[in-house]
């Protein structure tokens, strides 16, 4: 028999379910909302991208490391801002772009944890990868196998991002650790897989035939200020799109009035 003394705990809604066009839509209305402010973002994470080649470049491969991790952790921390400012904008309040990061600031220590474990995470799949790869090379039909395996590093990569893409958001939003927000970002995305990986699969498609370009740029003879222009490019055309669209999917995942 039902206990009718206990107090009624209302149902927790379900993260709604975003096809590809669902969220590419959104992705477009949103992004005209605050697009200031994801430009901004997205600016300063492709700076910090571009600067571990530099210092490739100049030979300082320590500092090029450095460099590559600080980039990673700028990128989750414009993630986390972009969802500050799309969820702002939801609750009317309108935040401006220098309190979403001071917002994103807050969680750089959950970030930079953050960073480490989706990095150890797609090497150790990666390694799997490789490893099965260097089988298939073994056999007949080697020339295959060498393309598949950067497809599937691709593909990998682009599962990887898309599953824990809101990570970050979960870390400077919620206050959340880098375990927990994991754990939260692949619930969210319950129902949702196949067409966020859709677009992190196109996002990182892009930035590879960009990087590719960059390097047939390179070998032609061109200049180093066009090579970095376009490797420049190259980031600006990964980190806006992920950018934008990670904000808007958070803010869809966590709006229970979501299409």
């Amino acid at each position: 028999m039902k206990d009718f003394t206990q107090p009624w705990t209302p149902p927790v809604p379900e993260p709604p379910v975003l096809t590809f066009q669902v969220l590419i839509r959104a992705s477009f209305r949103l992004t005209a909302e605050r697009f200031p402010a994801l430009l901004m973002f997205s600016l300063a994470v492709a700076v910090f991208m571009i600067l571990p080649r530099a210092a490739n470049i100049a030979g300082a491969s320590t500092l090029s490391v450095l460099l590559s991790c600080l980039s990673v952790i700028s990128l989750l921390a414009a993630l986390g801002a972009a969802a500050a400012c799309t969820l702002s904008s939801r609750k009317g309040t309108r935040a401006s772009a220098i309190q979403c990061l001071l917002t994103a600031a807050t969680a750089l220590p959950q970030l930079s944890l953050l960073g480490i474990l989706v990095f150890a995470v797609y090497a150790v799949l990666l390694v799997l990868v490789l490893g099965i790869g260097m089988g298939m090379w073994m056999e007949p039909h080697a020339t295959n196998a060498m393309l598949a395996v950067p497809m599937a590093d691709v593909a990998l990569a682009a599962f990887l991002a898309g599953q824990f893409s809101l990570a970050a958001p979960v870390c400077v939003l919620e206050g959340k650790g880098a375990f927990p927000a994991m754990a939260r970002s692949f619930s969210l995305l319950r129902g949702s897989r196949l067409g966020v990986f859709l677009v992190y699969l196109i996002l990182l498609a892009s930035n590879v035939a960009a990087s590719f370009l960059t390097l047939k740029m390179l070998q032609a003879g061109k200049s180093q200020a066009v090579a970095f222009g376009a490797e420049f490019a190259a980031s600006l055309v990964l980190s806006f799109p992920a950018i934008a669209v990670t904000g808007t999917l958070y803010r869809l995942k966590t709006d229970a009035k979501a299409p």
